[in-house]
């Protein structure tokens, strides 16, 4: 257990909800800070959830490069905002479980020779990615251990440099189809990687989780029926 990550006024929250542990996510915006307790507000007028005062759920919240998970009581519910009294620790998500989102970020590449000291180039498509590594369809066959350098194109900044290794092959080392580059699955993990980058990557990332879960409440809504 680790002390709770900081929760400010405007920041975006995922609120966490159901029988099940990811079962049901909303994405919310944090509106108020008290003692002991934090005051949600619907985000772009999607819905809150409908869930009952006294009910227990957890709060998703970003605090620098990691991701945290806290246990919460509805205090107060209402259609546009809610209050959430919190615990008075927070669970750090494990990062693959939760922080990894598959997303087509562009990225440039370089594969270090071990034999010839040369640097390589080669063609990537990013299938999945975090603040500790990512997934890669590639066209060429990267040997575990190997050192690779990749530029990692955020949008509306500059590219995130990050030096990684290739991680030992399991079982989602198959062809990877229907992308532009195919290839074999190739995991990354970085192994250097300035700070300043690593939480860049992971508000692009955090970003992308909601707005893939905008995406799905959207669908929902259109075709309900679905």
């Amino acid at each position: 257990m680790s002390t709770a990550p900081t929760i400010e006024p405007g920041q975006l929250v995922i609120l966490e909800h159901g029988e099940e542990e990811g079962d049901a996510r909303t994405s919310v915006v944090v509106e108020a800070v008290q003692e002991g307790a934090v005051l949600v507000a619907q985000l772009d007028a999607q819905p809150l959830p409908t869930i009952p005062e006294g009910a227990a759920i957890r709060l998703i919240v970003l605090d620098r490069n990691e991701m945290y998970s806290i246990a919460c009581t509805v205090g107060r519910a209402g259609e546009s905002s809610m209050r959430l009294e919190l615990a008075a620790e927070a669970e750090r998500i494990v990062r693959r479980q939760y922080v990894r989102v598959a997303v087509d970020v562009p990225v440039s590449c370089l594969i270090l020779n071990n034999e010839s000291n040369e640097w390589a180039p080669f063609r990537a498509k990013v299938t999945d990615i975090s603040a500790g590594g990512m997934a890669m369809a590639a066209d060429v066959i990267a040997p575990t251990g190997a050192t690779i350098v990749i530029s990692i194109a955020v949008p509306d900044e500059t590219p995130v440099v990050a030096i990684g290794r290739v991680l030992p092959a399991d079982a989602e080392t198959r062809k990877v189809v229907n992308l532009a580059t195919r290839g074999p699955l190739v995991r990354v993990e970085y192994s250097i990687i300035r700070e300043a980058d690593r939480d860049r990557l992971m508000r692009f990332i955090f970003a992308e989780m909601l707005k893939q879960r905008r995406a799905v409440v959207e669908r929902a809504d259109a075709d309900p029926l679905r």
